[in-house]
């Protein structure tokens, strides 16, 4: 073999090397940039919306619970945290891609089909069965945390949870001190729970006022996001703003009040007892009575 061969040899073992460097870091990339892209999704139980990074969605249907486990619909969840849903016809089922796996369920059965690259592949059991109602297909919450080993986290007390993310959102308090006056100054005291210990970082205001202009109902909303991410379920109070008093400020011209009435008083007539006598010169006294 002669040394040019050699060298050529060498060049393509060198450049096949790197390009299956290249892919290993390509695909990692894309691996890693698919995982970034996995929301925070926030149930509640009987509430018919979720909370998507803060933001709220509605659903067709609220989720409920199962025994002890939480039913959730499946393909709104599933977009939630940045999936795709398929359905297919023979045999029905549906297909939820995810951070590049693929889960499959059958309506009435426990059973998902797990394929993809992750450590979760081939058939698993889930506690509860897929259900319809209706147009609505509902998954155990488990099957999300399953199937493509989602961080999850649940607070049963609150009938919270958790997909996404295990970090417990805040909870956002408000109240003001009343009663409140149009024109006047509203005091806002705000009252903030981290059960993580997490400091709010953030605020979020919807109809929030330093002062409200005229007398009426008013709705404020309040939302707050702690230090690592997770936004507060909103909190909302309706106010209730009086007209201001009448009262006298610097500069204002009041109008002409009425003079009040006039009251004289009488003595009493025919009044019983002694005579009272009153005089300058006491040396005479030509009444009798008490002097």
């Amino acid at each position: 073999i002669s040394g040019g061969a050699v060298a050529t040899n060498a060049m393509r073992s060198a450049k096949a090397v790197l390009f299956a460097l290249a892919f290993a870091a390509i695909t990692t990339l894309g691996h890693a940039a698919a995982a970034s892209q996995i929301k925070s999704v926030v149930i509640l139980a009987g509430a018919s919306e979720i909370w998507v990074e803060g933001q709220v969605r509605k659903l067709p249907a609220a989720p409920y619970l199962s025994g002890d486990y939480l039913m959730v619909p499946l393909r709104q969840v599933a977009e939630a945290l940045g999936g795709k849903v398929e359905w297919q016809s023979r045999p029905e089922s549906v297909v939820v891609t995810l951070n590049g796996t693929s889960a499959e369920v059958y309506p009435d059965s426990s059973i998902v089909i797990i394929t993809g690259e992750g450590k979760a592949a081939g058939a698993r059991g889930l506690p509860a069965e897929v259900k319809k109602s209706g147009w609505v297909t509902f998954v155990p919450l488990a099957f999300f945390r399953e199937a493509f080993e989602l961080p999850y986290a649940a607070w049963p007390d609150e009938k919270m949870y958790s997909l996404g993310s295990d970090n417990c959102p805040p909870v956002a308090r408000f109240e003001v001190e009343e009663p409140l006056y149009a024109g006047m100054p509203v005091k806002y005291i705000i009252r903030v729970k981290d059960r993580e210990g997490d400091p709010v970082v953030e605020e979020r205001w919807t109809g929030r006022q330093d002062v409200f202009p005229t007398p009426g109902n008013y709705t404020v909303t309040l939302q707050v996001k702690d230090s690592r991410g997770a936004w507060s379920i909103p909190y909302q109070k309706s106010l209730r703003v009086l007209a201001a008093p009448n009262e006298a400020r610097p500069g204002e011209v009041l109008a002409q009040r009425p003079e009040p009435e006039k009251v004289t008083y009488r003595p009493a007539k025919n009044r019983s007892g002694p005579r009272l006598l009153f005089s300058n010169s006491p040396e005479y006294v030509d009444k009798p009575g008490i002097l």
